[in-house]
């Protein structure tokens, strides 16, 4: 063999391989009368306005395979989330490590975390069980579909619906906390109150994507992030994807792919939404029906990620990896003076006859 046949082989054998990407989804939607929990009283669904999704994408570079799902839910536990796991490495061969799952924050959706949220582990119930092997079925179609694929990344700042809801207020205008404590921040202070002084810290507008296509580009995925809460007003007692799944099934629209096979995929995750959401404490809005503005903002969140699309610059190959580390978090103490105080509360408040849910709840989960 010469040497330029050998320094060519050296080349063949060392290129990183082409990537690999295929995207899938899977309907999560619970049944009828399972309680909604968004608010501060659960109570039962009695419409479904939209289908909810664990919406998949896997990635494969030859050497690591790697998955990400984002569920409208508005929040999963860690054991569901050890059972897809589970489930999806029993079927496609991915190590837990590598997969990552996130829920949106949706508050019109059933949940995933169980009657205990706050156990590192539990037994899970019916509907957890469902989200997980449907999760692992969405991955496992997705690795059914995986095809040569260019990536992209980019970014597009949307800021005009996103606002910090932790306000620093005047001194003297708050009252105490239930502990006897005052707060020199109040979340989601009333609208134009003249108690306002600041935001208690700044909020981050970017919406970022990952996009993925077809050599001749045609899109496979796009997977984003965007540190905005849920929108909310929706109907009553509906279950809903709220603007995430307005925003996913524009930017489907947008395509054009309709009756493509297979279809494109949107997804989108909540970013670090914590102390935003979609209130602007400093002008009153006015009044709007239910779905219309998660709708507007879905719809131009997608507009403007699709514009993006068309500027970014692509390429064949990305190398791949994953770590997965569980932190180690101490519980916070409670003086047992306070838990007496808090079982004294609890045991005072008015229930309805059979339920654990105020009188006042706008909802009540039972016919009575």
């Amino acid at each position: 063999m010469s040497t330029v046949s050998l320094v060519f082989a050296l080349m063949l054998t060392t290129a990183p391989a082409p990537l690999q990407a295929g995207a899938a989804t899977s309907n999560i939607t619970p049944e009828l009368g399972t309680l909604v929990v968004g608010g501060f009283a659960p109570y039962p669904a009695k419409h479904v306005h939209d289908e909810l999704h664990a919406r998949c994408l896997v990635l494969d570079d030859g050497k690591t395979k790697l998955a990400l799902v984002v569920c409208d839910l508005l929040g999963l536990h860690r054991s569901v989330s050890v059972e897809a796991r589970r489930l999806i490495e029993e079927a496609t061969g991915i190590p837990p490590q590598n997969v990552l799952i996130s829920a949106t924050h949706t508050h019109s959706a059933g949940t995933a975390l169980g009657k205990n949220r706050y156990a590192n582990q539990q037994e899970l119930d019916d509907y957890q069980r469902f989200v997980a092997r449907r999760i692992a079925d969405g991955v496992y179609r997705a690795v059914n579909l995986l095809r040569p694929a260019q990536i992209a990344f980019g970014t597009v700042d949307i800021p005009e619906h996103v606002f910090n809801r932790r306000w620093l207020m005047r001194e003297g205008s708050v009252a105490a906390n239930p502990f006897d404590k005052i707060d020199k921040v109040r979340t989601n202070p009333p609208v134009e109150s003249p108690d306002l002084i600041e935001p208690a810290g700044p909020v981050d507008p970017a919406l970022s994507i990952i996009a993925l296509r077809e050599p001749d580009g045609r899109l496979i995925a796009v997977y984003s992030a965007y540190s905005q809460h849920y929108i909310g007003h929706t109907g009553p007692a509906h279950v809903s994807a709220d603007y995430y799944g307005v925003f996913c099934k524009t930017l489907e629209d947008l395509q054009d792919t309709e009756d493509a096979d297979p279809p494109f995929v949107a997804m989108l995750a909540n970013g670090t939404s914590g102390d935003i959401n979609n209130i602007d404490r400093l002008h009153r809005r006015p009044g709007q029906p239910a779905y219309e503005r998660l709708t507007a903002i879905g719809q131009d969140m997608a507009r403007k990620a699709n514009a993006v699309l068309g500027d970014l610059s692509w390429q064949d190959t990305a190398p791949l990896d994953a770590r997965l580390v569980e932190l180690p978090l101490a519980w916070r103490t409670v003086e047992p003076e306070l838990l007496a105080w808090a079982a004294d509360v609890e045991a005072k408040a008015p229930k309805v006859p059979d339920g654990n849910i105020p009188i006042g709840a706008k909802w009540a989960t039972t016919s009575e």
